[in-house]
């Protein structure tokens, strides 16, 4: 029974052995045929290209070792291991090899093939090849996220078997299973996609690698050795009559560049699996490991491309030099020279030689290729080529219309020119000067006009072969041309008839002129014989001429006046016809010598018939209304005039007697025309008359028709003396009286002019300048007029006007006084702010308004300047607004200077600026206008919309954020005090903001450094570092070795500034490189003088800047500053010279800032001999530290004096003339020196 037992036992452990051999032959059988089927395999170099295998792996022999083994432990527990932690051989991942390499395997990011196109002649151009590449980037971009992504997703839905147990079911469990799987299918799909992105830029460079051998050439361009296909076409254009590039061969360069920078943009940023499958990370920022530019691998091929740009550049500009021979049409040379030509109006040889050169240039532009193959670059020469053939075409054009044009002009005035002489010549005219003119016009046609016309014709005939030589004639010139060439047989008929017509015409003239002179000899002696007859008269032996004798020998002498008139023009015209046909003129003496004859007897006859008609009206009618001074002035030429007659008729006894009568009337006249002159003064007043009365003892009656003869006989004569003193002082007083109506009326038309006031409801007077210049005018003339001894008759009146206008004139400048002050606080006491914070002034105010709104409102009614000051009381009101406005003005100084002594920075602002600030405490923007004469370096302040200060701004656009936030609500109104918390948080804020950029230096790179922090900042650190340097390397005498660091820090910002950089920014790096360069220049001389301790003086003397407990402290010689930390904003400097350096260092010597000699060294204001101003200091915003005791200075000049040089030195130490007013404000200066 037992062995039945056992029998069975050890059949069943049989069976389960030759199981388990079994299933292991099978297994191992599985696995041969496995490793078989896999060498097989990988002997294709298809499938080793296909799955990522360069070299095929070697076969080992199998090792046999006998157990137990000393490893035997660690295999086992490394197998464990891999079995839990090692994903590589997942089913999984393979199943992403699978789906990667069945679908996505040939995907591309570039598909160059389809971007350069299968026209031979055509390639994109650079702008469009890399937009092509962005979008098929995009296509390849969306197709592994909506696609690829998507694939992966299912599969680890579909086998989530697989995974689920590496996920954790309990919280406190481990993540880290989980974690590693995600990770080794992270590096699975990144190794994916890097293969993509890696394979894509190769087939670039592949495309380009075709065109490593370059496209330099010399000699002639031969297509034959450019077969292979361009990638990227460049334009030849013309821009600024200069053959370029388009785009520039640099462009292109950065294009393609830009296509590899496009491919690896778009690999970046693809999300992990983990954002697809867990809903919840689909927020964070997990992606695949993507290629990145700075790979050495893209870096390598960035540099091929790079290389064989470079070796396919010189090939279009050695083509585009056949251009060069082309310049003088592409610069418009050959334009101009053709338009100068044509303006010139050139001649038929220079065309010609001008037209076969640019028919030559035709012909050579026309052989020029549109497409030349150049390797890796096609140049498309279309549009030159044709704006070169455009601009031949259209010279030759313009050439040739020119010809035409004038072609024909010349042969309408050839023909007009015929037209002229055939249409003159036949004229026909009866006129002598037309007949003569009409025959000097024949002979000058016949001789010199006609030879003229003919040469036209024949240089009309030379530009027609020409014409018909290089183009053609229009047709509608064709019937001109005709008629140009029949006229000179034409014109020759007419000259013949023409002479014919002339030659009888002037045989007419000249038979006609023989008798109209002889019918002018005839009329002259008729002329003669009457004027013989008036000299003949000699009935005048009477006492008296009767006025129709006078009257009928006037109308005589007209009538031979109105005769020899007529002859005179008569004769002119004989004499000019005479001329006309070429004879000798006649003189006709006779006409002469009886004008000469008649002109005496003419003056003698016309003055004796005056005199009588104005004797009756002078001394018999009215003397009111008489111009004494024009009858005195005729009267005087009337017997001047019959003086000099009495002496030309001595041996003519009758006209002599009448010459003699009316002389001596007219002598006896002449007693009485001061009489006349005297009662015809028009300021004879009735007061006057009646004086003339008293003396002449009897009563003056006048009556409108009151005559000289009247007066004569009332005895006047008698009393002349008298009457002409009377008369003199009528005439001032008159004057007078005129002079005062005169000023009456123009005040009478003197109007204010006014004009509104904004929008305060009121008017203020505008342009009284010309009232006042009259004002003053007037009464210094009133005051001269009282001081005549004519005023008495009406000296009350000028007293009254006097004061009238002294009254106008007192009103007038109080006027404009109180309206200058209402106007400068009108706007000042509109504000509720101001009204508060000063209320006596307010109410003091109030009173002014109303007083000075009640004047104005009643003078506007009636701008008339002597009715708008005839206000009651006006000049009393106006007195006591101006002493209103006086006390108004003392309270308010006073309350500004109040202001000002709190923020000392208030003294730099005028107290317009200061009040428009106060008067809107409620809004802290009306600040931003002045904080540019308050803060040396802040243009404006950054306020949140909150109207919060965040922080300041320079000029330049710095911006500089406060350590802490000021508040100006809580201020209450009170802008001075949120201004001095603006001042306190500006020097913290630069504090914070310098400690800071020193703790970052050491873990920043420099130039992203100098990026990240304000320029002020920037240069006071660096001087830090610089110092900091050079003192820890002076004692190991390395400052060769530093030399080097100070030249690749210049470098380094050099490099920085010829980049794209904001206008801050490069602002910062120039006043950097400044900064930097001096401090190598210093190290140089430290090393050329052999310093080697940090006490000697080379070192010393120099400007050092420590970092001491967060502070800076600047050291020089024996003075040391503490940093003011006062922003300057973002300035520029001077290049710092041995003799800036000069300056400084003659200011650190102790007996010059620390002593009391104020930093006077020598030369202006301390300065060294030379030196006329100080040059922008070697840093901003330090203060100095007045802890140490000078010597004393008795005299308030040397005191003066010493401020004076201190504030040149503190300015270029970088304290801000701000800060140093406010100082010296405080006197505090002033009193440490005392001290």
């Amino acid at each position: 029974m037992l062995f039945s037992l056992l029998e069975l036992f050890y059949m069943r452990r049989f069976r389960l052995v030759v199981s388990e051999l079994v299933e292991e032959l099978r297994q191992c059988y599985l696995v041969g045929v496995r490793i078989a089927v896999l060498r097989y395999a990988l002997l294709c170099p298809v499938v080793r290209a296909r799955l990522g295998i360069k070299v095929a792996p070697v076969s080992h022999e199998a090792l046999v070792v006998r157990a137990p083994v000393p490893w035997h432990h660690s295999f086992l527990t490394g197998t464990h291991h891999c079995h839990h932690n090692l994903f590589a051989l997942n089913h999984l991942l393979n199943t992403l090899d699978t789906i990667w390499e069945d679908r996505f395997a040939k995907l591309r990011f570039v598909d160059m093939v389809a971007l350069t196109g299968a026209d031979e002649h055509k390639a994109p151009t650079p702008e469009v090849l890399e937009k092509a590449i962005r979008a098929q980037c995009a296509d390849t971009r969306t197709v592994l996220l909506h696609k690829w992504l998507p694939a992966v997703s299912r599969v680890f839905g579909e086998q989530v078997e697989s995974w689920r147990s590496l996920v954790p079911t309990d919280v406190d469990d481990s993540l880290r299973q989980v974690r590693r799987f995600f990770s080794a299918v992270r590096s699975r799909m990144s190794l994916q996609l890097r293969r993509l992105v890696l394979d894509s830029i190769s087939d670039f460079r592949d495309c380009l690698v075709k065109h490593k051998a370059g496209n330099d050439y010399t000699g002639e361009y031969i297509e034959e050795s450019f077969i292979e296909r361009s990638v990227v076409e460049v334009s030849v254009t013309v821009q600024e009559k200069r053959v370029l590039f388009c785009p520039q061969l640099t462009e292109t360069h950065d294009r393609l560049l830009s296509c590899l920078a496009a491919i690896i943009e778009h690999n970046q940023r693809i999300p992990r699996i983990e954002r697809l499958l867990f809903p919840e990370m689909s927020r964070r920022r997990l992606y695949l490991h993507a290629v990145s530019a700075e790979e050495e691998a893209v870096e390598a091929v960035k540099a091929e491309v790079s290389a064989l740009f470079s070796a396919n550049a010189p090939g279009p500009s050695t083509y585009v030099a056949i251009y060069h021979q082309y310049t003088h049409l592409l610069d418009d040379t050959t334009l101009n020279l053709v338009q100068d030509f044509i303006e010139n109006c050139g001649i038929l040889k220079e065309g010609k030689k001008l037209l076969a050169s640019l028919q030559l240039v035709s012909g050579q532009v026309v052989q020029l290729r549109d497409y030349v193959p150049l390797g890796l670059i096609l140049l498309n020469c279309k549009d030159i080529n044709h704006r070169l053939q455009q601009q031949v075409k259209e010279l030759t054009a313009a050439i040739l219309e020119y010809f035409v044009v004038r072609n024909k002009e010349h042969d309408k005035d050839v023909c007009r020119s015929f037209d002229e002489m055939s249409t003159k010549l036949s004229q026909v005219t009866d006129v002598t000067a037309e007949i003569v003119e009409l025959s000097n016009y024949l002979h000058i046609c016949s001789s010199q006009t006609m030879t003229q016309l003919l040469q036209e014709i024949q240089n009309a005939t030379d530009r027609l072969m020409f014409l018909l030589q290089f183009g053609r004639v229009p047709e509608d010139q064709v019937p001109l041309i005709n008629r140009m060439y029949a006229w000179p047989h034409k014109i020759q008929e007419d000259f013949r008839l023409a002479e014919t017509r002339l030659s009888h015409k002037r045989d007419l003239k000249e038979t006609a002129l023989k008798a109209r002179v002889a019918n002018f000899e005839k009329t002259l002696q008729v002329y003669n014989k009457e004027l013989e007859d008036l000299r003949g008269r000699d009935n005048f032996i009477m006492k008296e001429i009767r006025v129709d004798t006078m009257k009928r020998n006037v109308e005589m002498l007209e009538r031979l006046t109105t005769q020899f008139q007529e002859a005179r023009a008569e004769l002119q015209a004989i004499n000019e016809e005479q001329s006309l046909l070429s004879w000798e003129m006649t003189k006709f003496p006779l006409l002469q010598s009886m004008i000469s004859l008649k002109e005496p007897y003419d003056k003698l006859w016309h003055t004796t018939y005056d005199f009588h008609q104005k004797y009756e009206r002078w001394f018999n009618g009215p003397f009111i209304g008489l111009d004494a001074e024009a009858i005195s002035e005729e009267v005087e030429a009337m017997w001047k005039t019959m003086y000099k007659l009495t002496k030309t008729f001595l041996d003519q006894v009758g006209s002599r007697r009448v010459a003699e009568y009316v002389k001596e009337r007219i002598e006896k006249f002449r007693l009485h025309v001061p009489v006349l002159q005297c009662i015809c003064n028009p300021g004879l007043r009735e007061r006057h008359w009646n004086q003339l009365g008293e003396h002449l003892g009897t009563e003056l009656n006048l009556t409108p028709e009151t005559s000289l003869a009247d007066m004569i006989e009332a005895g006047l004569p008698s009393v002349q003396r008298k009457l002409e003193e009377i008369s003199h002082a009528a005439s001032k007083e008159f004057s007078l009286e005129k002079a005062l109506e005169k000023m009456k009326g123009e005040w009478a038309n003197v109007v204010f002019e006014f004009k509104p006031w904004r929008e305060t409801g009121v008017s203020i007077l505008a342009a009284v300048d010309d009232i006042q210049v009259l004002l003053d005018e007037h009464t210094q003339k009133v005051q001269t007029m009282r001081g005549s001894p004519y005023v008495k008759p009406f000296e009350a009146e000028i007293r009254t006007w006097e004061e009238k206008l002294l009254s106008m004139q007192d009103i007038l400048d109080a006027w404009i006084k109180c309206q200058v002050t209402w106007l400068y606080l009108e706007p000042i006491f509109s504000s509720e702010d101001i009204m508060k914070q000063m209320p006596v002034e307010g109410r003091k105010f109030t009173r002014v308004d109303a007083t000075w709104r009640q004047l104005m409102g009643t003078a506007v009614k009636d701008p008339h300047a002597l009715v708008a000051t005839e206000q009651a009381n006006m000049l009393p009101r106006l007195h006591e607004c101006n002493r209103l406005l006086e006390e108004i003005q003392k309270g308010l100084n006073d309350y500004l200077e109040k202001k000002r002594l709190f923020f000392p920075r208030f003294f730099f602002l005028s107290n317009d600026e200061l009040l428009e600030i106060l008067s809107e405490t409620k809004d802290p923007q009306r600040v931003q206008p002045h904080l540019k004469k308050c803060f040396e370096g802040i243009s404006r302040l950054h306020f949140s919309a909150q109207q919060e200060i965040e922080g300041m701004i320079s000029a330049e656009g710095e911006l500089v954020q406060f350590s802490n936030r000021v508040i100006p609500a809580k201020a209450r109104g009170l802008v001075e005090r949120w201004l001095v918390e603006v001042e306190e948080m500006m020097v913290q804020s630069m504090q914070d903001v310098a400690v800071r950029a020193v703790e970052n230096h050491p873990l920043t790179p420099h130039g992203l450094w100098i990026t990240q922090w304000p320029s002020q900042v920037v240069l006071t650190v660096a001087q830090i570092v610089w110092t900091t340097d050079v003192t820890n390397i002076l004692p190991k005498r390395g400052l060769k070795d530093y030399v080097g660091v100070c030249d690749s820090r210049i470098q380094e910002v050099v490099e920085m500034v010829r980049g794209k950089l904001e206008y801050g920014t490069r602002l910062t790096l120039g006043a950097l490189i400044v900064t930097y360069v001096h401090g190598r220049d210093v190290v140089q001389e430290l090393i050329r003088k052999g310093a080697s301790s940090v006490t000697d003086f080379t070192w010393v003397s120099q400007m050092r800047y420590y970092w001491v407990n967060e502070l800076v402290q600047v050291d020089m010689i024996m003075t040391r500053l503490q940093y003011g930390y006062e922003y300057l904003g973002n300035t520029s400097r001077l290049v710092i010279t041995p003799l800036t350096d000069r300056c400084f260092r003659a200011q650190g010597t102790p007996g010059s800032v620390k002593g009391d000699s104020g930093g006077a060294s020598k030369g202006r204001l301390g300065m060294p001999d030379g030196v006329t101003r100080w040059p922008k200091g070697r840093k901003k915003g330090a203060k100095w530290d007045l802890g140490e005791k000078g010597g004393t200075q008795g005299a308030s000049g040397g005191i003066q004096r010493r401020l004076d040089e201190w504030e040149n030195l503190l300015y270029e130490l970088g304290v801000s003339h701000t800060s140093y007013q406010t100082l010296k404000q405080k006197k505090i200066v002033k009193d440490i020196l005392i001290y």
